[in-house]
């Protein structure tokens, strides 16, 4: 639903299109086809022009490994809140547009390439040190025999 549609005041609960239940499941097809070839938790899920984030938080109840992302020019910062609200306890995160999302986005990546790189680096001086110790006490027993 369009959030402008989404934020009009009506009398009764608002309900989605049948389309977008339609999509949701053709999408979800698909998703699984996907998510069947590779690992499910690294995959992020972006909806651009999203609306009330209907088509994503059904998304988010089946593939509650994955992460989404919400990107919609038409949000305002009550907008957000209230989404972060009424979808809490979901992987969800709300943007109002591109930048927004691929500021933060890239702030993410970067801090995990940076906790990547120095676990993998600590590995490798726990690996040398292993093996450094394996030659040493390997030397003492051949020498000794």
């Amino acid at each position: 639903m369009d959030v402008k549609e989404y934020n009009v005041k009506v009398a009764q609960a608002k309900q989605n299109h049948p389309w977008e239940y339609a999509r949701f499941e053709v999408v979800a097809d698909l998703l699984c086809a996907v998510l069947d070839k590779t690992s499910r938790s690294s995959l992020n899920i972006v909806d651009v022009g999203c609306g009330d984030a209907f088509f994503l938080h059904r998304l988010s109840e089946r593939f509650v490994s994955c992460n989404f992302f919400a990107v919609d020019t038409a949000f305002t910062p009550d907008t957000i809140a209230a989404f972060e609200e009424k979808y809490k306890g979901t992987s969800i995160k709300f943007y109002h547009n591109l930048a927004e999302f691929d500021n933060n986005y890239n702030k993410i990546t970067t801090k995990l390439q940076q906790n990547y790189n120095k676990i993998t680096t600590k590995l490798q001086q726990n690996y040398n040190k292993i093996t450094t110790k394996l030659q040493q006490n390997y030397n003492k027993i051949t020498t000794k025999l």
